[in-house]
């Protein structure tokens, strides 16, 4: 496991590559119809339907007030439906196929007018399987849409060959019409010996958390330090990469991929 600063200083690299914003949009859906808080998948696939263009399928959608506006903004997360990117496991016989099939993020901000889109990315969340690390669980572990925040978890777990597993959570905020990332957290440890990484990076202050001395499987003294750092550059969903399929990696990297 690399030292801390060397994690900070990787987490915090610069890409020189920029990703496009979507600029298009699907024809805004019939606002006179509510989400509903709970839908089966085929209620749901339908609801969504305009926004669901065609091969792919709605994999998971959440909903609460991002901008506090009173009005019920959407985050879906679509699922290629490509046959052909379902692969067949090498060693591991009756397996069923590790799905590499790409994921599509889409929020919609609610207004009276219905939903417009606030944005769309192709190549921000990672597929659900590896086809080089066929023992890795899907590093998308959750979304969660809460008032005025956006959370997005990810996991690290292979079920063979690895020593550390680890949780992230990249916490964004909405600023003037844009998700900006708040917070960094990190949560990793040995599953041999217990010892952990954990801390939090506060984008917004510019303030590093840092757990010390925490064991997973002993009582140990646990001190807590808040470390300020240099002002931090604002990060803001469109402008973030993930890499989540390096089979090496004790976690997902991402990186600035600019403005």
């Amino acid at each position: 496991m690399s030292s801390l600063p060397q994690l900070i200083l990787c987490l915090l690299l610069l890409c020189t590559q920029v990703l496009a914003f979507a600029q298009s949009s699907p024809n805004t859906p019939d606002s006179s119809t509510p989400h509903p808080n709970s839908m089966t998948p085929a209620e749901a696939q339908a609801h969504f339907a305009p926004w669901i263009t065609e091969g792919w399928q709605l994999e998971l959608y959440r909903t609460g007030d991002l901008n506090h506006n009173g009005q019920q903004d959407t985050l879906l997360v679509l699922l290629e439906d490509d046959p052909n990117k379902l692969i067949a496991h090498q060693d591991s016989y009756g397996a069923p196929p590790l799905n590499v099939n790409p994921r599509r993020l889409i929020i919609l901000l609610g207004s009276a007018s219905g939903d417009q889109l606030l944005i769309s990315r192709d190549d921000f969340l990672p597929p659900p399987a590896n086809a080089d690390a066929p023992c890795l669980a899907d590093p998308l572990d959750d979304i969660q849409l809460h008032s005025g925040a956006l959370l997005i978890q990810l996991r690290y777990f292979l079920s063979c060959g690895s020593n550390w597993t680890a949780s992230q959570t990249l916490h964004f905020v909405m600023v003037e019409d844009r998700l900006r990332l708040a917070e960094y957290r990190y949560f990793g440890f040995s599953r041999y010996h217990g010892e952990v990484t954990h801390f939090t990076l506060d984008y917004l202050t510019s303030t590093l958390h840092r757990t010390l001395n925490e064991n997973v499987f002993e009582d140990t003294k646990v001190t807590v330090e808040n470390l300020p750092l240099s002002p931090l550059p604002p990060f803001y969903l469109e402008h973030i990469n993930l890499i989540c399929d390096q089979p090496a990696a004790p976690a997902c990297a991402w990186s600035r991929a600019g403005q």
